[in-house]
């Protein structure tokens, strides 16, 4: 959730619970990770998970599914290294790639300690390994996918990992274009 979206996502978060209230919401995101004691839609959710959600999320739908119930409705993301993350482009479907944006992300995080900035408050930026993400990235353009929309907030910060991308883009282009076999 961003502050583009909070007064639309509190709007719908409210609604939900007054359509289906045993429905369980779960919010995160950087704009719900700070300051949970004074927004509306942290009060209105079941819980929040704050910073990184792969492992908090997982652990928390187990523990609601086995009935049980969490002591904090606040809870501390856990960041695990980022190669331990299975990257999740295998779940895209052949429907999926041909009519939805494919959002991609190289790094998290952010070095910059800008004062209007949530990320400000993230220690560094991550970067995933290259060359595993651009491998995901060329079974993504093998399977169809032809627009890559990457969410990094830093995509330009190491420079060798940027032009690596953007060969990467321009082969698999050329390779389009002009029918070249790898």
């Amino acid at each position: 959730m961003y502050i583009w979206n909070i007064t639309e996502t509190t709007a719908l978060v409210a609604l939900l619970k007054a359509l289906a209230p045993d429905v369980v919401i779960v919010l995160g995101g950087p704009e719900v990770s700070y300051e949970t004691a004074q927004q509306t839609i942290v009060q209105q959710a079941d819980y929040v998970i704050t910073g990184a959600g792969e492992v908090s999320f997982r652990q928390l739908c187990g523990q609601l599914l086995h009935g049980q119930k969490p002591l904090n409705k606040v809870i501390a993301g856990e960041q695990v290294p980022l190669a331990q993350l299975t990257l999740p482009y295998t779940q895209y479907t052949e429907n999926d790639l041909a009519t939805r944006s494919i959002y991609v992300e190289a790094s998290r995080g952010c070095p910059f300690k800008c004062e209007f900035c949530l990320s400000a408050l993230d220690k560094t930026a991550l970067p995933f390994e290259l060359q595993h993400f651009l491998a995901e990235m060329d079974r993504l353009w093998q399977r169809g996918l032809r627009q890559f929309r990457f969410v990094d907030r830093t995509f330009n910060l190491k420079i060798a990992t940027t032009v690596a991308i953007l060969n990467f883009s321009w082969n698999v282009w050329m390779r389009q274009r002009f029918c070249i076999l790898s």
